[in-house]
């Protein structure tokens, strides 16, 4: 492969033009085509086999009306007053919001269909709304909907309050923004004083953002013809840029080795592609297998969300072996280093990674306990991980929907933010009407049920429909136990009444989601465990460098879950990082932190042992080989 690699190299360095020409006309053509046939995400998160999934999607077909997506307006009247004195005007807005196109209905908290809208102390009332939006609504219609609830605040005497929510403002999804691009700067002002040049550092950025930009436009003509969630650029974006990164930078280096030894321009390159490109090689395939590896949880969007990051990380490595070269043939004598004033080895990082290894491989022992002792102890609370997705209590204090939930959380308990539904197949009944209430029966005498305020079947009287309000909150681990508690009901239902029951509602779907993604963990973390072990003793011919890495990794991987539990679960030290108080970890953050550190992992393991080894192939003891390698 070395040779295979140099020659590549410096075919790449003697073809720049062609090179760089070619890339670029695939960037602009496959850009243009995202730009014209880009389609839109799909953000439904359904699980196949998940029972609350199935059960929802029958009771879309059977009580569509059931499963419209639903917002609310509460409206909490000042102290000494109740909302009985504005029930004009309060059930006068349901005019105006119904007036919003994404409005179909607005039900107003007296209407006899809207049982429990009233605060038990009459100092809150709440109007629903169903609207008509398909998937999740935008930010423009939600903002809509909000301006109407700010002017009917308006209307009504000082001191009355009207904040929206409800579960069409609980979907909120991790995405993209501007932080990626200040990451982008931060890592070229780094680059710009480790390399000690504006032009060595912009290459390794240029084409980490190239790659990134083919596959993300790959990825927008694709979402024209497949179910994609807008998670899905997320792994592929910080991962394409880590690795693209990584790759292009070590090359560079390597390259940069080359040329402060005396090679000349083109030698230097096939050099470093042949050596450093070797190491990229095996450490892509490594991260490109384990990302497919995704595909074992058998859920479709995080198949497809490894699937786009793995193509990320192979144009990574494409890029890497080609584009850079031809870069670097067009900037000539320009990367070449400056002379030391010193030797390399007493030069500023170099002198004190020497110490460091000095320190390290002296006292060999005492670092392998201590590093193992440290990062096993912080694993320990990764055994307590709260997962869920995103809800209106996760967001700022300020936001509005955060406000509506923490009133509605205050006037009618946590569990009115998160309801779950009971569905029962009526339709073999011969008295539907006491199959119902003889099952609400049954679940309001349930530990953690509140309240059960709508027990009906539909116009065709095949479905029967049953609302449970939990007492606590949608990503509260007992609301999880409260629906397992409701399945485990389902054959007692059967047997007493004769029909099919099954829990769902939103808030059932999401925590099943973040339930699978949790289980996920185990399968996957198994698949990219026995990968490592495999690819890096088939590279390095040895049983114990695959062992290290593998121990690294997982204790890598278990001190962050750990760290990540301490602070955002339990809160200590929450007020570092702005964090108001304790919630749950989002159920995509395991997945997305193992894909990652995998990946780097083993691009590390891989850059550092392989340059160790050519060390020790040249002559240099073991010792000297480790010490020398790590350094360089």
């Amino acid at each position: 492969m070395s040779a295979t690699l140099y020659a590549l190299g410096r075919w790449s360095y003697r073809n720049r033009k062609r090179v760089v020409a070619a890339w670029l006309a695939v960037l602009i053509v496959l850009g243009t085509g995202a730009l014209t046939l880009r389609g839109s995400f799909d953000d439904s998160f359904e699980i196949p086999g998940s029972s609350s999934a199935e059960a929802y999607r029958r009771l879309r077909m059977t009580f569509p009306e059931a499963t419209a997506l639903q917002a609310l307006a509460i409206f909490v009247a000042p102290e000494g007053t109740t909302v009985d004195d504005e029930r004009a005007a309060i059930e006068a807005s349901t005019a105006t919001f119904e007036a919003v196109s994404t409005v179909d209905s607005a039900t107003s908290p007296w209407d006899e269909m809207a049982s429990g809208m009233i605060a038990d102390d009459r100092g809150a009332a709440i109007v629903q709304l169903s609207l008509n939006v398909q998937g999740t609504p935008s930010a423009e219609e939600l903002a809509e909907i909000t301006a109407v609830g700010d002017a009917v605040e308006a209307g009504l005497p000082a001191g009355w309050r009207v904040a929206m929510g409800g579960q069409a403002y609980n979907i909120e999804l991790p995405a993209l923004s501007v932080i990626e691009a200040i990451g982008l700067v931060v890592a070229l002002l780094v680059l710009t004083v480790v390399l000690g040049s504006l032009v060595a550092a912009g290459l390794p950025l240029v084409t980490a953002l190239i790659g990134v930009g083919i596959a993300m436009a790959i990825l927008m003509i694709v979402t024209r013809v497949a179910t994609i969630s807008s998670t899905t650029p997320i792994l592929a974006v910080m991962l394409g840029l880590a690795v693209g990164i990584d790759y292009a930078l070590f090359i560079l280096s390597r390259y940069r080795d080359e040329l402060r030894n005396g090679s000349e321009l083109e030698e230097a390159t096939g050099r470093a592609v042949g050596t450093a490109g070797s190491a990229v090689v095996f450490a892509g395939l490594t991260v490109f297998i384990a990302l497919l590896g995704l595909s074992v949880a058998n859920i479709p969007f995080l198949t497809i969300m490894g699937v786009f990051a793995a193509l990320a990380v192979a144009l990574a490595v494409l890029i890497a072996l080609t584009m850079l070269p031809a870069l670097m043939g067009f900037m000539g004598g320009r990367l070449r280093p400056k002379p030391a004033k010193a030797p390399q080895e007493n030069r500023g990082g170099s002198r004190w990674f020497s110490w460091w290894m000095g320190v390290t491989t002296s006292h060999p022992i005492v670092t392998i306990v201590a590093v193992v002792a440290v990062l096993g102890a912080l694993s320990l609370p990764a055994a307590n991980l709260h997962l869920a997705l995103p809800n209106s209590g996760q967001r700022p204090s300020q936001a509005q929907d955060r406000i509506a939930f923490d009133l509605i959380s205050e006037h009618f308990g946590p569990g009115l933010n998160g309801p779950l539904i009971v569905t029962v197949d009526i339709l073999n009944s011969d008295d539907p009407l006491t199959v119902i209430d003889g099952i609400a029966a049954d679940i309001k005498t349930l530990d953690g049920v509140a309240s059960v305020p709508v027990t009906t079947p539909n116009a065709n009287v095949d479905t029967g429909l049953i609302q449970v309000i939990p007492t606590t909150g949608p990503d509260d681990p007992a609301t999880q136990d409260l629906a397992d508690a409701l399945r485990g009901l389902e054959s007692q239902w059967k047997q007493t009444y004769g029909v099919d029951t099954a829990v769902t509602g939103l808030t059932a779907i999401q925590n099943d989601v973040s339930a699978r993604l949790g289980s996920a963990l185990l399968p996957f973390g198994i698949l990219v465990v026995g990968l490592s072990l495999v690819l890096l003793a088939a590279v390095f011919r040895s049983v114990w460098v695959p062992i290290k890495a593998t121990v690294g990794y997982l204790l890598s991987v278990g001190a962050a879950f750990g760290a990540t539990q301490l602070v955002f679960n339990q809160g200590f030290g929450k007020q570092l990082v702005n964090l108001e108080r304790p919630v749950a970890i989002i159920s995509f953050l395991p997945i997305l932190l193992m894909g990652i550190l995998f990946g780097l992992a083993m691009d590390y393991e891989v850059f550092l042992v392989s340059r160790i080894r050519e060390e020790y192939v040249h002559g240099k003891s073991a010792i000297d080989a480790i010490r020398s390698g790590f350094v360089a």
